[in-house]
């Protein structure tokens, strides 16, 4: 029996989820060095129902700590990811003026 069957719907914020219990996106149980044991855990799920795309969640019994190896490794990807990114945007008119500026601080890490 799955941790999944008591749950029908396929919206995020429709699922009471108990106080010793969590269940968090794999962007943030990777966050806190926890990975997904295999590939069959956890669903995709809409953040919310306004929402345009899904998340894969993992209750805390789908996770366990990350070896020494795959948290270098997650962190080597993550800061060669992030650092080849540029704060900001900046786009020139006519006159050699800034237009507009675009922040993309917003990263989330997805690359």
């Amino acid at each position: 029996m799955s941790i999944w069957d008591d749950y029908k719907t396929s919206v995020r914020t429709r699922i009471n989820v108990k106080q010793d219990r969590l269940l968090l996106t794999e962007r943030q149980w990777k966050l806190k060095h926890y990975i997904k044991i295999d590939d069959k855990c956890g669903r995709y799920l809409w953040v919310n129902a306004y929402c345009p795309n899904q998340e894969l969640y993992l209750w805390d019994e789908e996770v366990r700590k990350m070896t020494d190896e795959e948290l270098t490794a997650y962190r080597t990807k993550e800061k060669a990811c992030c650092s080849s990114k540029s704060l900001f945007t900046a786009t020139k008119g006519k006159e050699g003026r800034r237009v507009t500026a675009t922040a993309s601080r917003n990263h989330t890490g997805h690359c």
